[in-house]
């Protein structure tokens, strides 16, 4: 702390990436274990460490810090010797201003998170902030993941964890970067510590990235997971863990298994009336008397800890809470149905190999039928009944029976599908394209509509990180809406009916699709509609490519020629299909009469895409962004 050299002080731009507004001079933790005399009591120690240079008023932020911690029955985390200083360049001296103790507050999220924060003093374009911290936790089986890559650049990672001899510990890192490994025996330790090394050095941010589930899973990190402890004339103490003994263990609990088998006489009606219709039916029924009943409190959970009949009571609670009452219910009607845990997608991939309850922090509902199986989360209020909310979307989860558990592997069940016919006529006067449309949307397609059009913020999360959310950010890009464009809705059907999808009919005025010059009418080969940008401008990929949802775009256009004019030119039709039909996008010009008809397809049929076939996919679009800069070229008849 505190040694701050006037070069780095006054250093204007970052060495490793000129246009960052911060850059990690150095980030370090240290973890190390301390056994204490309270009947064998053993706490985990992690000290932080991070000394920032700020760039300009956007890395300002970097001098607010938020440190959250857990606690509950289970333990508490304590976050301690907390010192800190910014440092500033003035009159021709680095200038020092320390952090008060006083402008250190705690602040309580929920029943069992809370969060240290504090605002690092005289802050400005330039200035260096420096501070340390530790956290004391009794939680010694398992280290949260930490990171070597950021959004901004460091210049020095560094991640030190000095492991007793007693322990079998065992890493996992994550990440492309280079980061060496050294280990050392720690002299005179009176448990035999060895001590382990990782460094970065001049490692690039990583960048934020929408076709991901969670960036998190991608970037240099390293976390490690305690799998026993055998101490000095003791038994061994396990603490790994299989998924069929986690799966006993929750069946076994008060907040998870226990409140599935409850019974709940404020419920019996309901479930009278369920009995009486047929298996499918029942379903159906009993998701949306929950999705419709009660409310998300917005937040997780992987069970109800104050029980389901607070949950009934108050009609509110977490989506662990909601799906875990919704299959309280399936069981009382004799569905073949069982919870399943996974990780929020905001959360990122859940390691299969490595069972762990930590991790788990959602649960959803699988409910088996002849044909398959239906999933599904009744804390949505508009989500239809065989959709997910994003939130929930993942690749993996872990169903829950009794003492077995079996890993499943989702198939997304959301497709994002939209059906356009419009009718349209050039304004050659005016210089304007004019008409009507008739718009179909289904599945997430009809489920944004009502999220949008109620500004209801439905996959809005406990657990935010505000730079790597990338929910319901691909969306947008798939229907292309120009602001200078006027579209006025004429009709609307099916928006309180959640199993229909939505109708819109509405007038066009486009004014930035069409051009005269001379004797000629310029059009945009797809009108107001389709890609114009590729978000997949990198010529190699490291990762997999996720989507939110499937996709199925279909526009169709009548386009009339104006009277005097003649079809002169038109882009090439394209047919173009990825392999195994994992994608697929089509384009055609059809002249009838004195009409064009345009038609615009764009599928994506599968919502993972591999790091070896981005190269595919990154053709696809720049094929489908190549066409969007081509004319359609009509021209005076003489």
């Amino acid at each position: 702390m505190g040694i701050i050299s006037e070069e780095i002080i006054q250093q204007k731009y970052s060495e490793i990436d000129s246009l960052a507004h911060a850059e990690y001079i150095n980030k370090q933790v240290e973890i190390n274990y301390f056994f204490t005399d309270a009947g064998g009591k053993i706490l985990q120690e992690a000290t932080h460490y991070h000394k920032i240079k700020i760039y300009d008023e956007n890395g300002e932020s970097y001098g607010n810090i938020e440190i959250p911690h857990y606690y509950g029955k289970e333990g508490i985390e304590k976050i301690t010797k907390i010192t800190g200083a910014t440092y500033n360049y003035e009159n021709g001296k680095v200038v020092k201003t320390k952090l008060n103790k006083k402008d250190i507050f705690r602040e309580e999220l929920s029943k069992n998170n809370r969060v240290v924060k504090f605002a690092m003093p005289n802050v400005k374009p330039g200035s260096i902030v420096e501070y340390r911290y530790s956290i004391r936790s009794p939680f010694i089986y398992s280290i949260p993941t930490w990171y070597f890559q950021n959004k901004i650049p460091t210049k020095l990672a560094r991640y030190i964890i000095n492991v007793p001899s007693y322990f079998n510990l065992t890493p996992i890192s994550t990440g492309a970067n280079l980061i060496s490994v050294d280990k050392e025996v720690v002299p005179n330790s009176p448990h035999g510590v060895i001590k382990y090394s990782y460094t970065g050095f001049k490692i690039k941010p990583i960048k934020k990235d929408k076709y991901v589930l969670n960036i998190n899973d991608y970037r240099s990190g390293v976390k490690y997971e305690l799998y026993s402890i055998r101490m000095p004339n003791s038994a061994l103490q396990n603490f790994s863990k299989d998924w069929n003994e986690i799966a006993k263990n929750l069946s076994e609990s008060s907040y998870f298994g226990k409140q599935i088998k409850k019974k709940f006489s404020a419920l019996d009606n309901i479930i009278d009336e369920a009995m009486e219709m047929d298996v499918s039916e029942r379903v159906k029924f009993l998701y949306g008397y929950i999705r419709n009943n009660y409310t998300w409190n917005k937040r997780y959970g992987r069970g109800a800890y104050d029980g389901l009949a607070k949950v009934i009571k108050n009609k509110t609670g977490s989506a662990g809470e909601l799906n875990l009452l919704l299959q309280n219910l399936l069981t009382k009607c004799e569905i073949n149905s069982y919870p399943v845990v996974l990780k929020s997608r905001q959360n990122g991939l859940l390691n299969t190999k490595y069972p762990t309850l930590t991790e788990l922090n959602y649960i959803i509902v699988y409910v088996k039928s002849e044909d398959g199986y239906t999933l599904l989360d009744a804390s949505s209020r508009l989500t239809p009944f065989g959709e997910l909310p994003l939130r929930a979307v993942n690749l993996s989860g872990v169903i829950i029976q009794s003492d077995e558990a079996s890993i499943i592997n989702f198939d997304n069940p959301n497709i994002y599908k939209v059906q356009t016919v419009s009718n349209y006529a050039i304004d050659v006067k005016n210089n304007k394209i004019e008409g009507t449309s008739q718009r179909k949307r289904s599945g997430y397609a009809a489920t944004k509509y009502r999220i949008d059009l109620q500004n209801d913020d439905d996959d809005s999360q406990e657990e935010n990180d505000e730079y790597f959310n990338t929910i319901d950010e691909q969306a947008d890009e798939f229907e292309s809406l120009d602001i200078e464009n006027t579209y006025e809705v004429t009709k609307i059907e099916n928006v309180d009916i959640l199993e229909k999808p939505i109708k819109v009919e509405y007038n066009e005025k486009l004014v930035n699709c069409s051009k005269i010059i001379g004797e000629k009418i310029f059009i945009n080969s797809t009108l107001d509609f389709g890609l114009t940008e590729n978000d997949f401008d990198e010529p190699s990929r490291d990762y997999p490519i996720f989507y939110d949802t499937k996709v199925n775009i279909t526009t169709i256009s009548n386009l009339v020629i104006p009277n005097g004019y003649i079809l002169e030119s038109k882009p090439e039709s394209i047919n173009l299909t990825l392999p195994e039909r994992k994608a697929s996008f089509n384009y055609d010009i059809k002249s009838h009469g004195n009409k064009l008809i345009i038609t615009y397809k764009f599928q994506i049929n599968e919502a993972l895409f591999l790091a070896e076939e981005y190269p595919n996919l990154k053709k696809l679009y720049d094929m489908i962004v190549e066409l969007s800069q081509q004319k359609i070229v009509l021209s005076l008849n003489e």
